[in-house]
């Protein structure tokens, strides 16, 4: 837009006026966590803009407490009376977990600064989602032991979002399926990138629709494993030897050592869930 010669900055009440002309109505920040109160706005900025019942006034004085400069948003053409609470529509959405329970801090930056999470709250949904197994928003109350409400339960998986900790899976199981063909041959295509040192930094999971950001050194991993690797061993050999050959051509030496103690690492913790989403051991 910043190439556009037309293009100017808009109040989100201006934007709301043109949407509202096409027939479209605000339903809802883009990304999930941007709509949590209790990690932008004080309990008292939380209660005032509650009482604000029309959303482009609300929203657009929410952006002047946040001092936001951008946004993005989601409009729709049902009419309000056809619109349901959140807790509702998403009971059934399924997530599956795309990085180590190990590496949730409990912690999510927001308006307010650093927010410390609940972990009671936290800790039993990252342990159920730790099966490596899509979970419906009602599954994950159930595994938080029914203490709390479906509402909190969403809320909860809007920062696992932000975090990257899961990904929304596909509601088709038939296009999980024909999605597998397309995945595989685009993965191949970026592990064979990342073996002439010319890595892209994400892979495409059926299982999710999406991608996944995934670091080079497994995706050497992952190249091992569909070129046969069995064991650590076999990967942290087969990565050596491809990250010898660009060290050859100028890159920093191969730690061998180091890349031993990665493999060990990534067989017993990253490459159930890259299996999980499809994204190993499908070439």
């Amino acid at each position: 837009e910043y190439m556009n010669f037309h293009w100017r900055p808009d109040y989100f009440s201006d934007v709301d006026a043109l949407m509202r002309a096409a027939g479209l109505a605000w339903i809802a920040p883009w990304e999930p966590a941007d709509g949590i109160d209790d990690l932008h706005l004080s309990p008292r900025q939380s209660a005032f803009l509650r009482e604000i019942a029309e959303p482009a006034r609300r929203e657009q004085l929410r952006d002047f407490v946040l001092s936001s400069s951008r946004r993005g948003d989601v409009w729709s053409k049902s009419a309000a009376s056809a619109r349901r609470d959140r807790s509702d529509l998403l009971r059934d959405a399924r997530v599956v977990l795309v990085r180590s329970a190990a590496d949730f801090d409990f912690r999510c930056e927001g308006g307010l600064g650093e927010v410390a999470l609940a972990r009671d709250l936290y800790a039993p949904l990252l342990e159920a989602l730790s099966a490596l197994r899509p979970l419906s928003m009602t599954k994950l109350q159930q595994a938080a032991g029914g203490r709390f409400s479906l509402d909190d339960i969403c809320v909860a998986a809007a920062v696992l979002l932000r975090k990257q900790m899961i990904q929304v899976v596909n509601p088709d199981d038939g296009e999980v399926s024909r999605a597998i063909a397309p995945a595989r041959a685009l993965n191949h295509t970026l592990l064979q990138m990342t073996m002439q040192g010319e890595c892209l930094s994400y892979l495409g999971s059926p299982l999710t629709g999406a991608g996944l950001k995934v670091p080079r050194m497994h995706q050497l991993f992952l190249a091992a494993v569909a070129d046969g690797a069995g064991t650590p061993e076999a990967c942290a050999r087969f990565a050596s030897s491809a990250l010898a050959g660009a060290a050859a051509a100028g890159a920093a030496p191969v730690d061998a050592a180091l890349v031993r103690r990665d493999a060990d690492a990534f067989y017993a913790r990253d490459l159930p869930i890259y299996s999980a989403l499809m994204i190993a051991g499908t070439y």
